[in-house]
């Protein structure tokens, strides 16, 4: 399930880089900060990382944007039953806004839906989803650093073991732009 979300978010990037340039992508970013779970999860995991790339493209002319992200991230997990690491995999669809701003500082919002694994060995996925909000420091150059906060959540399992991955991210990362 991880490989075939892997591969169809590098199938998905790379025919948005090969559109037309009136529909080029408007950037593509990597990020990494800190994976801080809650709910279910974070019942006995700790704070961990987490890394993310994606590709963006501009909808119309007021702030509105669409694009694809693949996330991956680890915590260390320990109780009384288990003692390891815990990896974490989204692959998302992802919808936001550059607010409108005089400056240079530029913040956005966004949210996202999508597939969220939960690794340790075996693998269980569930409908993904998450929001979170960012501020974009905005130059004359393509490249823009920025810093973001998210909530990224999924149940997964079956009726009888139902759980909520869900963690707090903290990043930062940079945007290239590309295209038009």
């Amino acid at each position: 399930m991880i490989r075939r979300a892997i591969a169809t978010s590098v199938a998905a990037a790379f025919l948005a880089l090969a559109l037309p340039q009136t529909t080029q992508a408007q950037s593509i970013y990597v990020l990494a900060g800190l994976s801080v779970p809650s709910s279910d999860y974070g019942d006995n995991a700790d704070t961990g990382w987490l890394g993310a790339g994606g590709v963006t493209f501009p909808i119309g002319e007021a702030g509105l944007w669409a694009g694809a992200e693949a996330l991956y991230g680890q915590n260390s997990f320990s109780s009384d039953v288990v003692d390891d690491n815990f990896s974490v995999f989204s692959a998302m669809g992802v919808l936001g806004y550059d607010i409108p701003t005089e400056s240079s500082l530029s913040p956005y919002v966004f949210g996202g839906a999508g597939i969220m694994s939960l690794s340790n060995g075996d693998s269980e996925s569930g409908f993904g989803w998450q929001l979170g909000a960012g501020l974009a420091f905005a130059g004359e150059s393509n490249i823009t650093p920025f810093v973001e906060g998210r909530y990224q959540s999924a149940s997964i399992g079956d009726e009888v073991d139902d759980a909520t991955i869900a963690i707090f991210g903290i990043e930062g990362g940079v945007s290239i732009g590309i295209g038009n």
